[in-house]
């Protein structure tokens, strides 16, 4: 007969292994960020989250960034964007709504 632990391991493994295709998100922190340009899979947008705290990309212009828990907010030239930003399988995560009421959904890694 099992014990109770080895009970919980072997459903919990079980529960796993049925979902194969799903990719566990982990936060993202200020060091993913700071001082890093990252390539979106927006139509070749780039972001580059600068170390003071400034922000430049060819979609949203000049201005400044901040990540709050899970929520990155980019001020810039063309407009104020919040999304929830996650990391999956070693990419960045980027989605929400945007203030025209569309939605988005982009993939990122560094770029130089």
């Amino acid at each position: 007969m099992l014990k109770a632990s080895q009970c919980r391991l072997t459903i919990t493994s079980l529960a796993m292994s049925a979902l194969p295709g799903v990719a566990l998100a982990n936060p993202v922190t200020d060091a993913d960020l700071r001082g890093k340009t990252i390539c979106w899979s927006y139509g070749g947008t780039k972001n580059s989250y600068h170390k003071d705290g400034s922000f430049d990309s060819n979609l949203v212009g000049h201005g400044t960034w901040s990540l709050i828990s899970d929520r990155l907010t980019e001020h810039g030239d063309h407009g104020v964007y919040t999304f929830t930003i996650d990391k999956q399988g070693g990419k960045l995560h980027m989605y929400g709504r945007t203030p025209g009421g569309g939605s988005v959904e982009v993939w990122g890694d560094y770029c130089g």
